[in-house]
């Protein structure tokens, strides 16, 4: 043994040594792992049951797959009622336990019915697009997406299809319980008629600014007065429409690679262009019809090219580089980073990091860009509508999957006000991922961020508030002429009313279509359920068997005050459309639907499959920082609720 040991000494300590550095390696890549949570731990429990990572992860990739045929993670939950990933897995959990989901070829069955599963839901709540034509774009948008979606899901055709029979089987799950309670007929002809009833007019709606001229200017007392009474409503929120908290804004910095500028200083690689030329004509001798200086030219210009398309990956690899250079330093919470006070201070600096994308270019590709533009709003808020209006990153998108998300829209979705978010962006954490346009990279980092809050000053809404002093002053004396405007219909007809003095706004005539559920017309103050009461008794002495257009103009002919717009409405009804037994039995299933939708939408806490009910019923636990996410989610829902049943 001696002798052998003595002989195969020099082997087994090299042999020994790599295991000895294996283990070292593979112990420090455990522990790594064990601390981002992938080695022994759980996504979450259900009655005591841990899910694995692995196990859920398998889930998520399916979720993600029927959000992308959906159109994306909202529309799923639009269409679907499907709230997110932990979501999902418990409508599949149930679903299955329940022996409602098929195999392949009931999913591939199903995918074929989801286009008209979305297009009837569109269509029921937009009126402006056709069915049909909903219907066709969403199966070629289904159809173009297939591939794609397999390559950005991992998964295969076979699981593809087994996704789209779990959500068949959701479906099926959710449709059990809104198919349990019967309607009588009575009902259903009731909620048919307050669907389909309806009338036609023409109208004009008379602003209260051509009173205005009348009004003097408001003193201070009136001014605070009117300030603290409207501060707290949105703008356009309230009886009046008048309201002066602010949307959500954002305070930001960010930092644009231009394309254009990298392009105009590289150097062209004469010899690699020349290279290029020779290969395609070896003898120099071009074919008639072309020019070898203009060949050559082309080949130039496919050179200079390529060199900028790399330099501007090596930019935009040097700004992702430094931003994970800094945020490996801070620790999770959840998707999120915890940020410490310590992160001021090794914060990425655009400033600094534009120096660094420089050094890279002139080290690799030998060229002096000039200096990259960095631009910080520290000091303005800036709102969804300016957010668009930004220079350069108002029109850029991230591409996710088969959807790109925009700038404007992604900006507003940062924890802070809108909590959990797809990019998982928080204030003062730069994205590691660019959003691009026009060939132009962009990081931003928002710096500061507010709910929808009141102003901060009133000062900052003074011009508006003296304007909408006035105006609630001059509606009122519109309101007291209303008899003498709706005679001057009569007499003179709509077009009577149209003739507005110099200075005010303009007035013409328009159409809407009225049922006791909602309004059809271009003009959204004219939504509410007072007007559609009031245009229904209007036309309630009406015989519905005679043409209206026929009748005496004082007997068709309406007004009402409309406070949202601040303006009075002066209709004449031309067409009446009562629910007739024949249109009844046609639009019977549609009317069925109807109901049963409010009658389980009423009160979305009593749905047994809504995520909320679902985490108490089987004891879903989270992990802390999960939790505290949840709850946040669960509280701004609690609020979102509470602000629709209040009218706000």
């Amino acid at each position: 043994m001696l002798k052998w040991l003595r002989k195969y000494n020099t082997f087994i300590l090299v042999v020994g040594g790599c295991l000895l550095m294996v283990a070292f390696l593979l112990q420090g890549t455990l522990d790594e792992l064990g601390k981002r949570g992938w080695i022994g731990a759980s996504a979450f429990q259900v009655g005591g049951h841990k899910v694995g990572l692995e196990e859920f992860g398998n889930s998520a990739r399916e979720y993600s797959a029927v959000s992308y045929i959906a159109g994306g993670a909202r529309e799923l939950e639009a269409f679907f009622r499907i709230e997110g990933a932990e979501h999902w897995y418990l409508l599949v959990k149930e679903a299955e336990e329940a022996g409602l989901v098929g195999g392949k070829l009931d999913g591939e069955d199903y995918l074929a019915e989801i286009p008209a599963i979305i297009a009837g839901t569109r269509a029921r709540f937009d009126f402006r697009v056709p069915y049909d034509q909903i219907l066709s774009y969403e199966r070629a948008r289904i159809e173009a997406s297939k591939l794609r979606v397999m390559s950005e899901t991992r998964l295969t055709e076979d699981q593809l299809f087994k996704a789209v029979a779990r959500l068949h089987g959701i479906r099926r799950l959710q449709a059990s319980y809104y198919g349990a309670s019967q309607f009588g007929e009575k009902r259903l002809v009731t909620e048919g008629r307050e669907l389909t009833d309806a009338l036609r007019a023409d109208y004009v709606l008379i602003p209260a600014e051509r009173e205005m001229a009348a009004i003097a200017e408001p003193d201070e007392a009136a001014i605070k007065a009117h300030y603290e009474k409207f501060k707290d409503i949105p703008k356009g929120g309230g009886e009046f429409g008048i309201g002066y908290t602010l949307p959500p804004r954002v305070k930001l910095s960010w930092i644009e690679i231009n394309r254009q500028l990298i392009a105009d200083a590289v150097r062209i690689d004469e010899i690699e262009a020349e290279k290029r030329f020779q290969q395609k004509y070896p003898n120099g001798v071009v074919p008639e019809g072309k020019n070898a200086d203009d060949e050559r030219a082309r080949f130039e210009a496919e050179v200079r090219t390529e060199t900028a398309d790399r330099a501007m990956k090596t930019a935009i690899d040097a700004v992702r580089g430094e931003i994970d250079k800094a945020t490996r330093k801070l620790d999770r919470e959840g998707e999120f980073l915890r940020v410490t006070p310590e992160w001021e201070t090794i914060r990425p600096d655009f400033q600094k990091i534009r120096e660094v994308v420089a050094a890279h270019l002139l080290e690799q590709y030998k060229i002096v860009v000039s200096p990259t533009r960095v631009v910080v709003r520290a000091n303005s808020w800036v709102d969804a509508q300016e957010a668009q209006s930004l220079e350069g990153i108002g029109h850029s998108a991230q591409q996710r999957g088969q959807s790109a998300l925009p700038f404007s829209k992604a900006v507003f979705e940062v924890r802070e006000i809108a909590g959990r978010n797809d990019l998982a962006l928080q204030v003062g954490v730069p994205v590691s991922e660019p959003f691009r346009s026009g060939g132009n990279a962009y990081f931003f980092v928002v710096l500061d961020a507010r709910k929808e809050s009141p102003p901060d000053s009133m000062e900052d809404v003074r011009a508006d508030i003296v304007r909408n002093v006035k105006r609630l002053a001059a509606y009122e004396i519109l309101k007291a002429n209303e008899s003498r405007l709706l005679a001057e219909a009569i007499s003179g007809g709509l077009e009577a009313l149209t003739r507005s003095p110099e200075g005010t706004p303009a007035v013409s005539i328009g159409e809407v279509n009225v049922s006791k559920k909602r309004t059809v017309a271009l003009e959204p103050s004219l939504d509410t359920q007072e007007f559609r009461d009031t245009a229904l008794a209007a036309a309630s002495n009406l015989d519905p068997t005679v043409d209206p257009t026929t009748l005496p103009a004082d007997k068709r002919t309406f007004a009402t005050p409309v406070p949202k717009s601040l303006s009075l409405f002066v209709g004449r009804i031309k067409g009446l459309q009562p629910l007739t037994l024949e249109r009844y039995r046609s639009q019977q299933d549609s009317i069925l639907a109807n109901v049963q939708a409010d009658e389980f939408t009423a009160d979305m806490n009593a749905f047994p499959y809504s995520l909320e009910v679902m985490e108490k019923r089987l004891d879903v636990q989270y992990e802390e920082s999960r939790e505290k996410a949840r709850a946040e989610q669960r509280a701004e829902k609690a609020a979102a609720r509470q602000a629709r049943s209040s009218g706000r």
